[in-house]
């Protein structure tokens, strides 16, 4: 059950994607502070911009919808992070 009614992330927040000024209002008028929050409306520059907030061997938790998760698997596939999804190699 969700009790607080702040948002309070543990880092800062980078919002993106064709409504990442909606999203940023509506987590700064969830209680983020500005100076947490930073728009950038391209889901690339977005991933660069949270990699480079995250120290080396920790964790970039990214939120994203559906549609947005298969983008940035593609972003993650060109830059060979990780396989094509539907490769189907184990």
């Amino acid at each position: 059950m969700w009790t607080s009614s702040r948002f309070s992330p543990t880092s800062d927040v980078v919002a993106t994607g064709d409504r990442a000024a909606e999203l940023g209002l509506r987590l700064i008028h969830g209680g983020l502070p500005e100076d947490r929050l930073e728009v950038l409306p391209s889901l690339e520059q977005a991933l660069d911009r949270g990699l480079g907030l995250v120290e080396a061997g920790t964790e970039l938790v990214i939120l994203p919808t559906y549609t947005a998760m298969l983008s940035l698997r593609g972003i993650l596939t060109e830059r060979g992070y990780v396989r094509p999804y539907w490769d189907g190699t184990t």
